[in-house]
């Protein structure tokens, strides 16, 4: 690719129709017209084209990958299309049935007790409700990843090859009591209560905040984490259920 190419592709990708600015503390009369002068500049006659994405196939059979490592020790991970994201009602029964389950790299979910603390298998067993990239060494996720087809997975790693079997055997047992009877309103309201309250520390500083809000309007709610907890709020136990 020439830098002509390359220029042709960049006026063509990018204009002020297509970007989103975020601003942080204090702005001026003044520093707030500049900036929008200066984004009424950027390719204004460019209207770029976003692909449509194709959506995923869902399968009705099992499909596995099993690798020869040739080690001691091995992982699991599990993890289905869903076919909704944040914006639907139904993602938000599953969000809460993974915070129960297990949030990353913490010691009180439900995997991390019957796995790790009653039996010692290994130290990592968590459980996502959408795609999630670790925000530095942090346990909470990186803002900047909202995605219009989503995922639910189960991490379990690293476990001894002997204790595989069994391991996985707890994990299709959950997911099968989820599937026929749910979480009882008890746990059902404490992991809402605790999740309203868990999503706050996401952000560490005005840069996340901002992020997670992007993220949010990318989902075309309002800003977080006020929209994720008046949504968790209309959840009701028998519309979890369902």
């Amino acid at each position: 690719m020439s830098a002509k190419d390359l220029k042709a592709w960049w006026e063509s990708a990018f204009s002020v129709n297509n970007i989103d600015i975020l601003v942080s503390g204090a702005l001026t009369r003044g520093e707030h017209n500049k900036l929008i002068n200066f984004l009424s500049d950027f390719h204004p006659t460019t209207n770029p084209i976003h692909p449509e994405l194709t959506a995923p196939e869902i399968l009705d059979t099992i499909q596995y990958l099993l690798v020869d490592n040739r080690s001691e020790v091995s992982a699991i991970s599990i993890g289905w299309h869903i076919p909704f994201s944040r914006l639907n009602i139904e993602f938000y029964p599953l969000w809460v049935f993974s915070s129960h389950s297990g949030e990353h790299r913490t010691f009180y979910g439900h995997l991390m007790k019957e796995l790790r603390i009653k039996r010692g298998f290994n130290y990592r067993d968590y459980v996502y409700a959408e795609h999630f990239v670790q925000n530095s060494y942090l346990v909470f996720p990186q803002p900047g990843y909202p995605r219009l087809y989503q995922y639910f997975s189960f991490w379990i790693r690293p476990l001894k090859n002997g204790n595989v079997p069994f391991a996985l055997r707890v994990i299709l047992h959950d997911i099968k009591i989820f599937q026929e009877e749910g979480l009882d309103s008890l746990t059902h309201e404490e992991t809402k209560q605790f999740l309203k309250s868990y999503i706050k520390l996401y952000a560490r500083n005005q840069a996340d905040y901002l992020s997670f809000s992007q993220d949010y309007a990318y989902y075309v709610l309002q800003e977080f984490p006020v929209s994720a907890s008046h949504i968790l709020d209309s959840l009701d136990y028998s519309q979890a259920r369902k």
